[in-house]
């Protein structure tokens, strides 16, 4: 399997799990915890996928993908996440 993977997460432990699974995996990983400049990040990568944690420290991984999407065309899919419990589902 191939590919780029971009993620964004405010928490290093979370980037450094999913990136570890994902490159046994095959693919290749980007991360960033910038959530400031993420948008800016996302738009230069240009992931095959983007996965973006959806409790950011300084927002919300919902509103920066609606800030991307508005900004640029995403090429590529986005998975929001969460390593918290959800009381609802948001769609982006």
């Amino acid at each position: 399997m191939d590919g780029l993977v971009g993620i964004i997460d405010d928490s290093e432990l979370s980037l450094d799990i999913l990136a570890e699974f994902l490159e046994t995996e095959g693919l290749t990983v980007e991360t960033t915890s910038d959530e400031l400049n993420a948008v800016a990040w996302a738009e230069k990568l240009r992931p095959d996928l983007l996965l973006v944690d959806l409790t950011l420290s300084r927002g919300s991984g919902e509103l920066l993908v609606q800030e991307l999407k508005k900004r640029s065309k995403l090429p590529s899919p986005v998975v929001i996440y969460s390593a918290h419990e959800l009381t609802y589902v948001a769609e982006a």
